[in-house]
Parts: C-alpha cells; sequence; structure tokens
C-alpha cells in the first residue's frame, strides 16, 4: 500500500514544454498528492500542470 503521508514537490518555472510529462511521470509514481510550486512563470506552466494533474494536483504562485 502506498505511504499516504508522501506528497510529490516540484518546483517549476516557465515549464510548459516539459511540465505535462513531469506531472503524467508524478500521476504514474502512484496515488500521491502533487504539489507545484510555480516560481513566477511568465509562460502557461501553471494552467498546463492544472490540466495534466487534476483532482491530484495543488498549485502555489510563488511571486519571485
Amino acid at each position: 500500500m502506498p505511504d499516504r503521508d508522501l506528497t510529490i514537490a516540484i518546483v517549476a518555472y516557465n515549464a510548459e514544454a516539459t511540465i505535462e510529462r513531469a506531472i503524467r511521470s508524478a500521476i504514474k509514481s502512484g496515488p500521491y498528492p502533487i504539489l507545484l510550486v510555480d516560481d513566477h512563470s511568465t509562460d502557461r506552466t501553471a494552467n498546463l500542470a492544472a490540466v495534466a494533474g487534476g483532482k491530484q494536483i495543488n498549485i502555489i504562485k510563488s511571486n519571485g
């Protein structure tokens, strides 16, 4: 049984080219929550991550 106390954390900055692949990889790891810290991206990183992660992802947007 997966450890329910585990959270997968991803920090990203302008990662729209790779964030969906990273989120899909995290989802394949198991039913763990995913925390994305978007480090003030100016592209679509947060939007793409939200779509790819669905209900499994929480996004924090840093102001730099």
